[in-house]
């Protein structure tokens, strides 16, 4: 068993999928709850999360300093380090910020490392300037002394970097390494098992019924397929063509669940939406008509009690899912919506990751193309329309998007990259149209790699189909007076613009 501090990290959680993934067992629990966790569990090792506060600040979290004096091997990770090195007599500073991809340099090997230098996903403000007493720096970046440190003699190891993510570099491997070698855990690998699940949603259920939302994505689809698979005609789906999903995605749904309720409602959205600009409004309004129009729908069957959506967990901590995480955005299925809900809610998969649910609906059988299909947001082209959704930009936006897609397939990209949109930017510059000078909207076209959305790095698209793709959107999408590529790393940057 290892403890998982959560200091409110967006990432905390996922420390606790790696390790499940490597057979280990995790509770998670809150700094205060740390003392009791270790009277009650007796862990074989302890990790401190990351966090967004400072440590420097008088109402931060923390632990009692004797768990530091326990015997029991610690890591702490960015904020967790910092916190530890500050209890323990050290010094963090608010400088050297670095958010992003940097390089690490190791001066030992403590972690069973194959390399000695690689790269890390650092999302730092404060650092550890001095290290406290029997602590040895073990790892730098250019911008930072102390990437690393650790004491040997009481077990306790500090990262500034966070290894739980997929794009730091041999960052498993040093978890690994930790509640292995130095925890002393011992690996008991379990299946992903879909009875589970389904059994949880008849227990959950019982003899109610469920209006389950689909919207023609993975999660919604997988979400729609594993509650039809546990309770059957207890489950009533909804389809909401708000005009703000891709096209086709209609017929899309009907094929996949025959059985669907179709509800036209675009020109209520758009009337509702009409001279809104902030992301937070937009998707509050879109989320609260959502649940309208489903408890509307409900109120024909007086069996239906709960309300299902696809919300997976990186939904989840971007709308502060957890007690001292800071919130990114509002998902419309999360921070969209309203305090008094006459549903009751049913996730099935909210504890779970893109790539995680994709297994599930592997497992369930659901055409692999359908779970490729990329990613796309709850509140739809809404959220990829900076400023107010009209008409007239959405029509624009949709159509930039046909031919980012059909340029990505002809060039055998789009399986390629986990997700890839263009961004009606709101950003006006000069071009020339036959000979004629206009002042028309810039569009941004975003392409990223990725596994689990937690992190991404930007695709390196080659420059001739960058090139189709802005000349074609430039000459057929109308007011458009160029395109821009958008290279931004997560972090610190996130997947939508809004």
């Amino acid at each position: 068993m290892i403890v998982i501090v959560d200091f409110g990290s967006q990432t905390a959680h996922m420390i606790g999928r790696r390790l499940k993934k490597m057979g280990i067992a995790v509770d998670i629990c809150q700094p205060n709850q740390l003392t009791s966790k270790i009277d009650q569990l007796n862990p074989r090792g302890i990790i401190l999360s990351g966090g967004p506060a400072s440590v420097n600040q008088t109402d931060s979290p923390t632990i009692d300093t004797n768990i530091l004096a326990r015997n029991i091997p610690i890591l702490g990770i960015c904020y967790g380090w910092q916190l530890m090195a500050k209890l323990l007599g050290g010094q963090v500073v608010s400088e050297r910020k670095e958010y992003g991809p940097e390089q690490v340099y190791f001066r030992k090997n403590v972690f069973g490392l194959n390399s000695l230098s690689g790269s890390v996903i650092m999302s730092h403000g404060d650092c550890v300037e001095q290290i406290p007493t029997g602590f040895e720096i073990i790892a730098s970046t250019k911008n930072v002394a102390c990437a690393a440190a650790y004491n040997p003699v009481k077990r306790l190891y500090g990262v500034q970097f966070h290894p739980e993510l997929h794009d730091t570099e041999q960052g498993f491997e040093m978890l690994n390494f930790f509640v292995t070698n130095i925890a002393g855990c011992v690996s008991t690998l379990t299946p992903l098992n879909i009875n589970d699940i389904m059994n949880k949603i008849r227990t959950n259920v019982g003899k109610d019924e469920v209006i389950c939302a689909i919207s023609g994505g993975v999660d919604s689809t997988v979400t729609a397929t594993l509650i039809e698979q546990a309770i059957g005609r207890q489950l009533r789906l909804v389809y909401v063509e708000n005009g703000l999903m891709r096209t086709q995605t209609q017929e899309r749904v009907l094929d996949l669940f025959p059985r669907v309720t179709v509800i036209q409602a675009e020109n209520v959205f758009l009337q509702a939406l009409k001279g809104s600009t902030d992301p937070e409004v937009k998707r509050k309004t879109i989320g609260k008509l959502f649940i309208d129009l489903f408890e509307q729908e409900a109120r024909k069957f007086p069996k239906v009690k709960f309300l299902a959506q696809g919300t997976i967990y990186s939904d989840v901590i971007e709308s502060q899912g957890t007690k001292l995480s800071s919130k990114i955005k509002s998902h419309h299925n999360v921070g969209g919506l309203p305090e008094k809900l006459a549903l009751r809610l049913l996730e099935p998969l909210r504890e779970f990751y893109k790539d995680e649910v994709r297994d599930i609906g592997r497992l369930l059988k659901i055409p692999e193309a359908t779970l490729m299909e990329h990613p796309f947001p709850g509140p739809g082209y809404a959220v990829r329309i900076r400023g107010e959704v009209t008409s007239s930009r959405l029509k624009q936006v949709k159509q930039a998007d046909a031919i980012l897609t059909e340029e990505m397939r002809k060039a055998g990209l789009y399986n390629k990259v986990f997700q890839c949109f263009p961004v009606m930017t709101g950003a006006y510059s000069t071009a020339v149209k036959g000979d004629e000078g206009i002042f028309a909207e810039v569009v941004a076209i975003r392409a990223y790699e990725s596994v689990d959305i937690m992190t991404s790095s930007w695709a390196r698209l080659p420059y001739d189909v960058l090139q189709n793709i802005s000349t074609r959107i430039v000459n057929e999408v109308p007011h458009v007076s160029r395109v821009v590529y958008d290279i931004s790393t997560k972090p610190p940057a996130t997947m939508e613009w809004e």
